[in-house]
């Protein structure tokens, strides 16, 4: 990795890294691309054992956020939120299906949802705008 600094110098960092982990969300925003979107269900298909389905959306009313998540069977999980620096600014645990109301009063700006369970994690983004 090369980079410059306000010295006027250029740095090298030689590192061993391989690239992203082989996860279903590597990094912040996803992927090399920054795209923020997951890819099929969110479930590993190295966990023959995990829940098949879980949904998560996210959206915004009368200046709250709500997020609306589907879970198979006794499934729990944990749902948090994030702002566009990943600092996660709420959590709470979900059961089934249903949603969650975010009325704190949230600066304005891009937030993201991630619904992890023991089977895997889905996430959301969504604008929050006046």
């Amino acid at each position: 990795m090369y980079f410059g600094s306000w010295d006027s110098c250029l740095y090298a960092i030689e590192s061993s890294s391989q690239g992203l982990a082989n996860s279903p969300w590597p990094k912040f925003h996803h992927d090399n691309f920054n795209t923020g979107r997951a890819s099929g269900s969110g479930i590993t298909e190295d966990r023959p054992s995990a829940p098949t389905e879980i949904s998560l959306s996210a959206s915004i009313k009368t200046g709250v956020i709500l997020v609306s998540y589907t879970l198979p069977g006794d499934c729990v999980g944990t749902l948090r939120l994030y702002n566009a620096l990943g600092r996660r600014v709420a959590q709470v645990p979900v059961v089934s299906t249903g949603e969650t109301r975010f009325n704190e009063v949230l600066p304005v700006g891009a937030y993201f949802a991630r619904l992890e369970t023991q089977g895997g994690a889905v996430g959301a983004k969504v604008v929050l705008v006046r």
